[in-house]
């Protein structure tokens, strides 16, 4: 009888310990969310927020998501910057996609099925009805630009 318990008392220990070091282990960022972080940080220390909004700037006037013809940016106009930002770094330019989202705010994205990252260039600063509809899956750069994953 004292042999079952102790079978018993040692198995729910290891059990116990297996558990915990699963969610221990199991927990936190994985591989590709700290690829990601790590591209973010590289984009906000070599390049300038004003540069990539300015550079996107004259696209507002031309395209925009209420007209479907002008919601998708041709990979030919959207300007070299973005193709520079290390949050793309490995994606050849026409995996590049362009798009209009409303007439204040462009998304640059690349991605596959397993998912899409890159930036959201917003025209008015202020805008924080972006960070509402994305939630969780948008980080403020500063001043309207985002950095995108889903």
């Amino acid at each position: 009888m004292n042999d079952r318990r102790q079978f018993f008392r040692q198995l729910g220990l290891v059990v116990g310990l297996g558990l915990i070091g699963i969610f221990v282990v199991g927990c936190g960022p994985s591989s590709e969310e700290l690829k990601f972080e790590d591209s973010i940080a590289k984009t906000k220390k070599e390049f300038r927020l004003l540069d990539v909004s300015t550079a996107v700037m004259p696209l507002y006037a031309k395209y925009n998501h209420f007209d479907s013809d002008k919601d998708e940016i041709p990979t030919n106009e959207i300007p070299k910057i973005i193709f520079s930002l290390p949050v793309f770094q490995g994606a050849p330019p026409e995996y590049i996609r362009a798009f209009a989202l409303h007439t204040n705010e462009l998304m640059f994205m690349t991605g596959s099925g397993f998912g899409h990252w890159g930036v959201i260039v917003c025209n008015d600063a202020t805008n924080n009805d972006l960070a509402k509809a994305y939630g969780n899956r948008v980080t403020l750069w500063g001043d309207g630009v985002y950095f995108y994953r889903e």
